[in-house]
């Protein structure tokens, strides 16, 4: 069975983000991120900006996210209404300390072929 190559602009992977803990288990919310479709050039620059820490936080989501969709309320599961946007994004940030590194955990995730289980 062959495949075929598209030129895609935007694609989504899953962020999960703990917001916290009770009884020794963790409270996450979830939802799909809408990443950018990058050139692997600007892939490797971003990795090595990253690792190194000089792209603050502002610079790379506005390089590599589109928007989110599909939210999951953290206590009941069920979808939950918070439309992208740059209002929301801030929202999204000061109610969530961390935010930041849980996106770019699953950019990371989703450039490295991610999905491969994490060990504590």
């Amino acid at each position: 069975m062959g495949f075929s190559i598209r030129k895609r602009e935007s694609y989504r992977w899953t962020v999960e983000h703990v917001v916290e803990k009770r009884e020794g288990r963790p409270v996450t919310i979830s939802f799909d991120a809408e990443f950018k479709a990058l050139g692997q050039a600007r892939v490797t620059e971003l990795l090595k900006l990253a690792s190194t820490l000089q792209i603050d936080d502002d610079t790379f989501l506005g390089e590599v996210l589109v928007g989110w969709h599909d939210g999951k309320d953290e206590r009941t599961g069920e979808a939950r209404e918070f439309p992208y946007s740059q209002e929301n994004l801030v929202e999204l940030r000061e109610a969530y300390p961390g935010i930041v590194t849980s996106f770019s955990r699953a950019w990371t995730d989703s450039i490295l072929g991610g999905g491969a289980a994490r060990k504590n």
